[in-house]
């Protein structure tokens, strides 16, 4: 299958006493090896340090199977990068060519070669809360194994700002909009047969949508929601909630954040209707990195779950047209409209566990 997946995986950056809990070389490792384990056609990661970075392009198997983005040569300046050529992930990259990660970034590993690839400021006035994107344009015939008809797809992975508040809502909504945009305009301007064709693009990763009003963004930028759209049950006119940030079955994530109580869909996997008129779905989008690393330990690969899609070439010739399903496009209308939530987690969640967590850092402090 053509295999589109994400995940945040917990930057390895914080404080000692977070480090005691989060435990980021023993996830490190684990990292490798349920990344092998999914084999990815195309994966896109968030929060990657320079050390995650070093350590994967260390892996044999990442290097023998995938193309790196922050491995290759960034040329051209602005506020976006143009990178010319492809550069596998085979020397030991501790650097940071591409000037993406600051303190971290996101990272896309592919088994087709980048035709092109950019970094894309979506914050564009505001470089103090900047969250760059990284969006690989690749060509259709590279999946398809078909003749080179000059059609043209991409991929971005991109991290939104946190936090449940008006001020970073908007800012969410803005990051989301301006990545959509590039892709469009950038993809109008690729021509099939010497025509413009409708933009394919997939948006993927930590979008932080904490609110369910935030299901609104899928809506207003014509896009497809591969959870929702795939795990649509018509019986009872609904998908499963999904949440890839939940203090209740990831027993790391109410350790890292002492008190949280909060079970969020902030992870996506979001394309455009034309995309899923090239690409069919074989498998609908599920969740990965969901196995804790060390339950006992309460270490998980990331305070995050990551998403997955299995997708195959469409066979009938010319594509079919996709339409998005009316019902789930209602159900993402309906909760657009859902007054923003107050925060279930707040200071006095965070106090009243502090006596727990002060005796959890204290058995980590022992070895435990």
């Amino acid at each position: 299958p053509f295999r589109v997946s994400t995940l945040n995986v917990l930057a390895d950056i914080f404080p000692k006493p977070v480090e005691m809990v989060i435990q980021s070389p023993l996830r490190r490792q684990n990292h490798l090896e349920i990344i092998e384990k999914l084999d990815a056609t195309i994966l896109g990661l968030n929060e990657v340090t320079i050390t995650i970075l070093t350590q994967l392009l260390g892996s044999p198997f990442i290097q023998q199977n995938y193309y790196v983005s922050e491995a290759a040569v960034v040329s051209g300046g602005g506020t976006t990068s143009h990178v010319d050529g492809n550069t596998g992930a085979g020397s030991a990259m501790t650097t940071k060519p591409n000037g993406t990660f600051g303190p971290h970034g996101c990272l896309l590993l592919s088994k087709i070669p980048f035709q092109e690839l950019w970094v894309v400021d979506t914050t564009r006035d505001d470089r103090k809360n900047a969250r760059d994107a990284v969006v690989g344009v690749f060509k259709v015939s590279d999946v398809s194994g078909e003749k080179d008809g000059g059609e043209y797809f991409a991929v971005a992975s991109q991290h939104t700002l946190a936090y449940q508040n008006e001020i970073n809502y908007l800012k969410r909504k803005t990051q989301i909009a301006n990545i959509c945009d590039f892709m469009v305009s950038h993809l109008e301007k690729k021509k099939a047969g010497g025509h413009a064709t409708t933009p394919k693009f997939v948006l993927m990763g930590d979008l932080n949508m904490h609110y369910l009003s935030e299901d609104g963004f899928v809506v207003d930028n014509n896009l497809v929601d591969l959870w929702a759209e795939t795990n649509y049950d018509a019986t009872i006119d609904t998908f499963p909630v999904g949440y890839t940030y939940d203090s209740q079955t990831n027993g790391m994530v109410s350790h890292y954040v002492p008190g949280e109580n909060r079970r969020m869909r902030l992870d996506r996997i979001l394309c455009t209707p034309a995309l899923l008129s090239t690409f069919s779905v074989q498998a609908p989008c599920a969740m990965w990195a969901t196995d804790a690393v060390d339950e006992g330990r309460c270490v998980w690969p990331s305070d995050h779950y990551g998403l997955t899609i299995d997708l195959t070439t469409t066979t009938s010739s010319p594509a079919k047209e996709y339409t998005p399903n009316p019902a789930v496009k209602a159900l993402l209308q309906a909760n657009a409209k859902i007054p923003r939530e107050k925060p279930t987690y707040n200071m006095w969640k965070f106090a009243g566990a502090m006596p727990y967590h002060v005796w959890f850092l204290g058995k980590k402090a022992i070895g435990y």
